[in-house]
């Protein structure tokens, strides 16, 4: 379960079954998050997040998939494409 929260509708909120918690996302977090179709492969997330943050170029493919293992250790998602 999850959904758009926060007055500017930019954080996530996602319920992880497995600890019985909610977790709120922060905006970078959220993008990621809504870039979990099961259809965009890593690349093209950590390819559209550098554009939207060239300053952060450098850490993101590691802070992406950091973020995508954490989601897949909490079982929010089951794996993520290429």
């Amino acid at each position: 379960m999850w959904r758009w929260d926060g007055e500017d509708g930019a954080h996530v909120l996602i319920g992880v079954p497995l600890t019985r918690s909610a977790h709120m996302l922060n905006p970078v977090a959220a993008r990621i998050f809504g870039l979990c179709d099961g259809e965009t492969p890593v690349a093209a997330m950590i390819d559209r997040l550098r554009a939207a943050y060239p300053n952060a170029a450098p850490r993101i493919a590691g802070d992406v998939r950091g973020f995508l293992g954490y989601l897949r250790d909490l079982e929010v998602i089951d794996g993520w494409p290429g």
